[in-house]
């Protein structure tokens, strides 16, 4: 009883202290507690060294699942912190939300670099497939810094496509295997960008370029579901080699 009676003034304790600092207890509890919320977080990391100069990370993930609520982050993070160094990181992520009534979607790409003659390439690109959603949040967002760099540039790109289907239906093998085609020519486009300049002219060549993929994958997609994309947002950052 004295057991119990512990962890009951524990617990309430744990609540006191998260609402008097504004924090819903129920978003505070791990994701085992909340059998209706599925997080699905996918990300690529790429940090390369002295020792190991050029570092090449790549994620590439499909799933499915029918919980209620369904919080999906995809995530590119590529940092070159020593001279002549290479960080290139891919995500791709891919997910049927069957039974989601609530969805929030979150796609990121990252670069950063703090060296001398080094490059960093992210690209993220996220495509989240909802069956009669009551509410959708998404968020798609790239960041590309150069923080006391020389001769280094800097890109990151992020692609979401949000898909609100009114019958069950999936991509097709040969959509799939387009989808991951594009991806590489997407992570391509997005490391040769960074690899030769960042230049205000090539960005913009970048992100008509990547739109033009994007339109593609938008065209396969509604195809195969039958339905219209709610969402497709492209963001492209990068830096020039003379931006500090």
């Amino acid at each position: 009883m004295r057991r119990l009676a512990v962890r009951r003034a524990v617990c309430v304790l744990v609540a006191t202290v998260l609402a008097v600092a504004g924090v819903a207890v129920g978003d505070a509890l791990p994701a085992e507690a909340h059998p209706s919320l599925r997080l699905v977080k996918d990300s690529s990391y790429a940090r390369p060294t002295v020792r190991h100069p050029v570092d090449r990370e790549r994620r590439d993930r499909m799933r499915e699942t029918s919980a209620p609520r369904v919080r999906a982050s995809a995530r590119a993070v590529a940092r070159s912190g020593c001279d002549g160094c290479t960080a290139e990181a891919v995500t791709l992520q891919v997910l049927y939300a069957s039974g989601a009534r609530q969805v929030v979607a979150n796609n990121v790409a990252r670069a950063s670099s703090s060296c001398t003659g080094c490059r960093s390439a992210a690209l993220s690109v996220q495509i989240v497939v909802a069956l009669h959603p009551e509410q959708v949040r998404a968020v798609n967002a790239s960041e590309a810094v150069n923080v006391s760099c020389a001769s280094c540039t800097t890109t990151a790109a992020a692609y979401q496509f949000v898909v609100a289907a009114d019958s069950r239906r999936e991509l097709s093998a040969m959509t799939r295997d387009v989808i991951e085609q594009i991806r590489t020519q997407m992570a391509m486009l997005v490391a040769d960008h960074a690899e030769t300049a960042g230049s205000p002219q090539l960005t913009v060549r970048l992100r008509a370029s990547l739109a033009r993929k994007g339109a593609r994958l938008e065209e396969l997609i509604e195809r195969d579901l039958g339905a219209k994309v709610a969402k497709r947002e492209l963001d492209v950052r990068a830096t020039d080699p003379a931006e500090p």
